[in-house]
Protein backbone atom coordinates (compact mmCIF):
# COMPACT_ATOMS: atom_id res chain seq x y z
CA UNK A 1 0.00 0.00 0.00
CA UNK A 2 1.46 3.36 -0.63
CA UNK A 3 0.04 6.80 0.63
CA UNK A 4 -0.48 9.79 -2.16
CA UNK A 5 -1.08 13.15 -1.37
CA UNK A 6 -2.00 15.98 -3.10
CA UNK A 7 -2.31 19.80 -2.93
CA UNK A 8 -5.45 21.71 -4.53
CA UNK A 9 -9.19 21.74 -4.42
CA UNK A 10 -9.75 19.17 -6.07
CA UNK A 11 -8.13 15.54 -6.59
CA UNK A 12 -6.47 14.04 -9.40
CA UNK A 13 -8.02 12.37 -12.68
CA UNK A 14 -6.59 9.15 -11.57
CA UNK A 15 -8.23 9.63 -8.55
CA UNK A 16 -11.33 10.94 -9.55
CA UNK A 17 -11.39 7.79 -11.69
CA UNK A 18 -11.48 5.66 -8.46
CA UNK A 19 -13.75 7.40 -6.47
CA UNK A 20 -16.31 6.85 -9.66
CA UNK A 21 -15.27 3.03 -9.61
CA UNK A 22 -17.16 3.32 -5.65
CA UNK A 23 -19.77 5.46 -6.55
CA UNK A 24 -21.00 6.96 -10.30
CA UNK A 25 -21.87 10.49 -8.48
CA UNK A 26 -18.81 10.90 -6.02
CA UNK A 27 -16.95 13.08 -8.87
CA UNK A 28 -19.80 15.45 -9.39
CA UNK A 29 -20.39 15.69 -5.72
CA UNK A 30 -16.72 16.79 -5.26
CA UNK A 31 -16.91 19.22 -8.01
CA UNK A 32 -20.19 20.31 -6.51
CA UNK A 33 -18.80 21.11 -3.33
CA UNK A 34 -15.75 23.14 -5.10
CA UNK A 35 -18.44 25.38 -6.45
CA UNK A 36 -20.08 26.07 -3.56
CA UNK A 37 -16.99 26.38 -1.42
CA UNK A 38 -15.79 28.96 -4.26
CA UNK A 39 -19.09 30.98 -4.60
CA UNK A 40 -19.25 30.74 -0.75
CA UNK A 41 -15.45 32.76 -0.18
CA UNK A 42 -16.51 34.75 -3.23
CA UNK A 43 -20.01 35.77 -1.29
CA UNK A 44 -17.93 36.26 1.87
CA UNK A 45 -15.30 38.48 0.24
CA UNK A 46 -18.20 40.56 -1.75
CA UNK A 47 -19.27 41.22 2.38
CA UNK A 48 -16.70 42.31 3.86
CA UNK A 49 -15.70 44.60 1.03
CA UNK A 50 -19.44 46.30 0.78
CA UNK A 51 -18.87 46.38 4.87
CA UNK A 52 -15.31 48.10 4.28
CA UNK A 53 -17.59 50.78 1.56
CA UNK A 54 -20.02 51.30 3.95
CA UNK A 55 -17.95 52.18 7.07
CA UNK A 56 -15.35 54.12 5.40
CA UNK A 57 -18.53 56.37 4.07
CA UNK A 58 -19.80 56.56 7.54
CA UNK A 59 -16.45 57.76 8.66
CA UNK A 60 -16.16 60.62 5.68
CA UNK A 61 -19.55 61.83 6.28
CA UNK A 62 -18.90 62.13 10.32
CA UNK A 63 -15.80 64.06 9.77
CA UNK A 64 -17.26 66.28 6.92
CA UNK A 65 -20.11 67.21 10.23
CA UNK A 66 -17.49 67.74 12.60
CA UNK A 67 -15.41 69.74 10.16
CA UNK A 68 -18.28 71.75 9.37
CA UNK A 69 -19.15 71.98 12.94
CA UNK A 70 -15.48 73.45 13.95
CA UNK A 71 -16.21 76.11 11.18
CA UNK A 72 -19.17 77.31 12.28
CA UNK A 73 -17.61 77.84 15.89
CA UNK A 74 -14.58 79.51 14.76
CA UNK A 75 -16.91 81.98 12.29
CA UNK A 76 -19.03 83.21 15.19
CA UNK A 77 -15.87 83.62 17.63
CA UNK A 78 -14.84 86.17 14.87
CA UNK A 79 -18.23 87.88 15.13
CA UNK A 80 -17.80 87.92 18.52
CA UNK A 81 -14.35 89.46 18.97
CA UNK A 82 -15.47 91.61 16.06
CA UNK A 83 -18.24 92.68 18.03
CA UNK A 84 -16.60 93.33 21.30
CA UNK A 85 -13.34 95.07 19.49
CA UNK A 86 -15.37 97.80 18.22
CA UNK A 87 -17.50 98.33 21.35
CA UNK A 88 -13.85 98.93 22.79
CA UNK A 89 -13.21 101.12 20.63
CA UNK A 90 -16.22 103.17 20.63
CA UNK A 91 -15.75 103.06 24.55
CA UNK A 92 -12.02 104.44 23.26
CA UNK A 93 -13.47 107.42 21.05
CA UNK A 94 -15.88 108.81 23.97
CA UNK A 95 -13.56 108.18 26.82
CA UNK A 96 -10.87 110.10 24.44
CA UNK A 97 -13.81 112.66 23.28
CA UNK A 98 -14.77 113.50 27.08
CA UNK A 99 -11.37 114.33 27.83
CA UNK A 100 -10.25 110.80 29.62
CA UNK A 101 -6.93 110.19 27.28
CA UNK A 102 -5.10 108.05 29.75
CA UNK A 103 -8.15 106.20 29.92
CA UNK A 104 -8.80 106.39 26.75
CA UNK A 105 -5.11 104.75 25.87
CA UNK A 106 -5.05 102.01 28.24
CA UNK A 107 -8.19 100.61 26.49
CA UNK A 108 -7.53 101.14 23.10
CA UNK A 109 -3.81 99.81 23.89
CA UNK A 110 -5.02 96.71 25.23
CA UNK A 111 -7.47 96.30 22.64
CA UNK A 112 -5.23 96.41 19.72
CA UNK A 113 -1.90 94.67 21.88
CA UNK A 114 -4.94 91.47 22.66
CA UNK A 115 -5.66 91.61 19.15
CA UNK A 116 -1.84 91.13 18.12
CA UNK A 117 -1.44 88.31 20.28
CA UNK A 118 -4.55 86.72 19.55
CA UNK A 119 -3.23 86.49 15.96
CA UNK A 120 0.02 85.81 16.41
CA UNK A 121 -1.05 83.11 19.00
CA UNK A 122 -3.13 81.73 16.38
CA UNK A 123 -0.80 81.40 13.77
CA UNK A 124 2.24 79.69 15.80
CA UNK A 125 -0.04 77.04 16.97
CA UNK A 126 -1.82 76.70 13.85
CA UNK A 127 1.50 75.91 12.70
CA UNK A 128 2.78 73.90 15.49
CA UNK A 129 -0.48 72.10 14.65
CA UNK A 130 -0.25 71.57 11.33
CA UNK A 131 3.60 70.01 11.58
CA UNK A 132 2.24 67.76 14.74
CA UNK A 133 -0.14 66.38 12.35
CA UNK A 134 2.31 65.73 9.81
CA UNK A 135 4.63 64.20 11.77
CA UNK A 136 1.86 61.96 13.81
CA UNK A 137 1.08 61.18 9.64
CA UNK A 138 4.53 60.34 9.20
CA UNK A 139 4.74 57.96 12.04
CA UNK A 140 1.74 55.99 11.32
CA UNK A 141 2.82 55.64 7.75
CA UNK A 142 6.02 54.23 8.05
CA UNK A 143 4.98 51.46 11.39
CA UNK A 144 4.69 47.99 9.93
CA UNK A 145 2.23 45.79 11.41
CA UNK A 146 3.38 43.28 14.04
CA UNK A 147 1.54 39.67 14.24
Amino acid sequence: MAARSYSGPIPEAAEMARYKDIDASFPERIMAAKERQEQHRQDMERLQMERLCANTKAAEGFMAERLAGALALRSRGQHYALAVTLLALCFTLVMSLYGHDGTATTIGGFTIASLAVAFITDRVTGKSRSLAAESKADTHSNETPTS
